[in-house]
């Protein structure tokens, strides 16, 4: 299939070149004959067309089609691209040839109107272009977004750039940056074709590193190297060094290593740039891997630098037990768990029963508990009553509760209905150790259902349980949706500990909404929760969190809060800590806080400084400077 479209393409050449060419005898059809039904395939046509070659037909469609109204020829046009064969392509390409440049651009502008498919586009925008470059040009300058006639602008600058470059650059020069970038890479892959050393000239004169540019410098080498690999290597040098640069260079080995695996190998290693050696040795494994795996990792375990290592990630797709032999042999440590989880994971999507016998081979340890995890997750998504049965045959302990708990997490998004009623059927032990993973996922899925059959049990314990760990998880899904539920009321009912840990969930996703909504909160409640929106916001966000502490008004909820600002921020900005201390109203807890950031000051001279200058009274600071730097008044 490689050379499939040129052939395709010097087939359609070869019937035009003939039909402008041929002598005066040719075949000829009835004067009368609707056009129409050559898209018809009617039995008159298909009568009058037997036994006659492609480009026989080809020219008969264009002696009707130079008969008829614009309207026809372009009714004619669409039935004949309906039908994808190389004979309707060379077809409608007779139908746009019979076109005057007036119809070309009724043709164009009706054709757009109707979004009408890339294929007639690129037939009437190429033939514009033939027919009147500079009138399609000049249009493609009108339109106010060029994206939108963006192949005419291919079509313009293809062929432009090959017969007057100086001219296409000029009119290239016109055209905003974006247009810019990707008809620079038009004329660049155009002048590619014919001559590599003036396309990497017009990159080097007019193109940037960012962008278009790294993908044309990529496409360059990769062609000058499939001609002459030698002189692909010096052009390579001009490349600006960045992105572009590693693009080229990875375009360049590339096609070496299909030329030459080794020498490929020992350029690489040769490269002066340390980066440069493993980006493109990385490469090369990563593709020998896709050609022989065994014989790629028997490289690899050679290689001193364990980075390389990291290639033969590849390799677990296409041979998961010889990576983890692989591993075993050559790696250790937590590098050597990373392998075999991975190459497990791999085995688990094809075979879980296979992955079970090699995790079972493993010795107990981090690369042990992440192959169970592994295969519990992947196992549940394709076959959750097979995982199920493998769990509850496993021993008592916490591998079986995790196994159970993440086949039961991917059994609800599976099939909800069928785990809600195997989690029931579950004793009670087991039940509370799946009960927040349930939870869990059927709020992800829907948490008004999930409450609804919650609310369904017969059982007030389960319930109870459950409606906990389906309230937690929502907060930390959809804070505001779950509050809203909620309302003032329904929160007012909670107990204190369930109030401060829904409000902390939601406010470590989403502080500021969380904050909103605390004058909803029962009054006797306001400290408390304030205590905890404040301190989660400012682990997130000091600035944005102090903002909004600064127009909370006064009282027991601002003090809680400002208390919190002024421990946030005591090392970090001990002076904007010392400025807020002042706010705390209670005379002693403002003392502690005083001290406490005069004392985390490293710069004791600075801080002593800063207690001088400071909002407290005369008192503190004298009480203050006896305290932390052991100053007697009067001294």
């Amino acid at each position: 299939m490689k050379y499939a479209f040129s052939i395709i393409l010097l087939a359609i050449a070869f019937a035009l070149g003939w039909f402008l060419n041929a002598p005066n005898a040719r075949p000829q059809f009835d004067e009368d004959l609707d056009p129409i039904q050559l898209v018809d395939a009617s039995p008159e046509w298909q009568a009058k067309t037997k036994g006659k070659s492609t480009r026989e037909v080809a020219e008969a469609i264009y002696h009707e089609a130079m008969s008829v109204s614009f309207e026809e020829k372009y009714q004619l046009l669409g039935g004949i691209l309906k039908k994808d064969s190389t004979a309707s392509k060379l077809n409608a390409r007779m139908i746009v040839m019979s076109m005057s440049e007036d119809e070309l651009v009724r043709a164009i502008g009706q054709a757009r109107a109707e979004d009408a498919d890339r294929s007639t586009m690129n037939l009437l925008y190429g033939r514009w272009v033939d027919v009147n470059r500079d009138a399609a040009y000049a249009y493609f300058l009108e339109q106010p977004d060029p994206d939108d006639v963006s192949t005419l602008g291919y079509f313009i600058f293809k062929n432009w750039v090959l017969e007057d470059q100086a001219g296409a650059m000029i009119a290239w020069a016109q055209l905003d940056t974006n247009t810019q970038s990707k008809r620079l890479r038009t004329m660049v892959y155009s002048l590619a074709e014919v001559d590599l050393a003036q396309a990497l000239t017009l990159q080097l004169t007019y193109g940037k590193a960012d962008g278009n540019g790294p993908k044309n410098y990529a496409h360059i080498i990769d062609l000058w190297a499939k001609q002459d690999i030698e002189s692909a290597k010096e052009a390579l040098e001009l490349v600006p060094r960045g992105d572009a640069y590693e693009q080229a260079l990875k375009a360049y080995f590339n096609v070496l290593m299909d030329e030459n695996r080794d020498l490929a190998m020992t350029e690489a290693r040769e490269l002066a740039s340390n980066a440069d050696q493993k980006s493109v040795l990385r490469s090369i494994y990563e593709r020998w891997i896709n050609d022989d795996v065994e014989g790629a990792l028997g490289a690899l375990a050679l290689e001193k630098d364990p980075q390389q290592y990291m290639s033969a990630w590849r390799a677990a797709d296409k041979d998961p037990v010889l990576v983890m032999d692989w591993a075993h042999a050559n790696l250790d440590g937590a590098v050597q768990d990373e392998f075999i989880s991975t190459a497990i994971n791999r085995m688990v999507r094809k075979d879980p029963q296979m992955a079970l016998s090699y995790i079972d081979s493993l010795p107990y340890g981090e690369a042990y508990t992440r192959a169970l995890s592994n295969l519990s997750y992947n196992w549940a998504r394709q076959d959750p009553e097979a995982a199920i049965a493998w769990f509850e045959a496993m021993p008592e302990g916490e591998d079986r509760n995790n196994a159970m708990r993440n086949v039961l997490s991917e059994y609800v998004n599976k099939d909800p209905e069928a785990a809600k009623a195997y989690f029931l059927s579950m004793d009670g032990e087991m039940q509370g150790s799946a009960v927040s993973n349930l939870a869990n996922r059927l709020v992800q899925n829907d948490p008004q259902q999930a409450l609804a059959w919650i609310n369904s049990l017969p059982d007030p314990d389960l319930q109870s349980r459950l409606i906990k760990e389906t309230y937690s998880s929502w907060a930390r899904e959809d804070g505001s949706t779950l509050f809203a539920h909620l309302g003032a009321d329904g929160f007012a009912k909670l107990d204190t500990n369930e109030q401060r840990n829904l409000m902390r969930s939601w406010a470590d996703y989403s502080p500021r909404e969380a904050a909103d909504w605390l004058e909803n909160a029962p009054e006797d409640q306001q400290k408390m929760l304030t205590d905890r929106v404040s301190r989660e916001w400012l682990d997130h966000d000091t600035y944005e969190a102090s903002i909004w502490i600064s127009e909370l008004p006064e009282g027991e909820s601002r003090e809680a809060a400002v208390k919190n600002l002024v421990n946030s921020i005591s090392s970090s900005d001990p002076i904007s800590a010392l400025d807020w201390v002042v706010d705390i109203k209670d005379d002693g807890d403002r003392n502690r806080s005083a001290a406490n950031i005069l004392r985390q000051w490293k710069d004791k001279a600075a801080a002593r400084d800063a207690l001088l200058a400071s909002s407290l009274s005369d008192d503190e600071v004298t009480k203050l400077l006896a305290d932390v730097f052991n100053e007697k008044s009067g001294s």
